[in-house]
Formats: C-alpha cells, sequence, structure tokens
C-alpha cells in the first residue's frame, strides 16, 4: 500500500515534470518563430523595396520590427514616389 502511493506520488512529480518541460519548449518556439517570421518579413520587404528604388534596408528593419503591418505602408510609399516621378496628370495602368 505504502509503494502504491509513492508510485502515485512519483507519477505526479513526473507528470509535473512534463508540463513543465513542455511549457518551456513552447515558450522558447514560439519566441523562435517570432524572430523567423520577422525576419522573412524583412526580407520580403528587402526585395520589395530594391523593385520599387526605396532605400532597402530602412525597410527591411521596419519589415523586420513591425512584420507584415507595414507592407500597407510599403506599397502606399511605393505608390507614392512613382506618382511624384510621373506627375500627377500621367495615368498609370498597371496590368
Amino acid at each position: 500500500m505504502i509503494y502504491l502511493i509513492k508510485m502515485a506520488d512519483d507519477s505526479a512529480e513526473l507528470s509535473i515534470k512534463i508540463v513543465l518541460i513542455l511549457a518551456n519548449i513552447g515558450d522558447s518556439f514560439m519566441i523562435f518563430m517570432l524572430i523567423l517570421a520577422g525576419l522573412l518579413c524583412g526580407g520580403f520587404c528587402y526585395v520589395g523595396a530594391l523593385y520599387s528604388a526605396l532605400p532597402p534596408r530602412r525597410w527591411a528593419l521596419l519589415g523586420a520590427i513591425f512584420g507584415p503591418a507595414i507592407f500597407p505602408l510599403l506599397m502606399a510609399k511605393r505608390r507614392w514616389s512613382l506618382v511624384c516621378a510621373r506627375g500627377l496628370n500621367d495615368d498609370l495602368f498597371l496590368a
């Protein structure tokens, strides 16, 4: 009887340890995914800025910090720089 109680306590401690280990792995995995997402967004913004003749390092840094929220701003800046280069009276049809 005492042996069964000892085993039950050991299994409860083991399950608590397993849960704590999995929680720590989950936290580090989430941090890893956030860093990876930031780097990917920074890379996409870098390529988009190169394509649009905007300063690429600045947009890569903004993409890495703010993530996908910076894409609408990049597209607006791209459009505005194109309008400034061509003038307001010229039509632009991208097909």
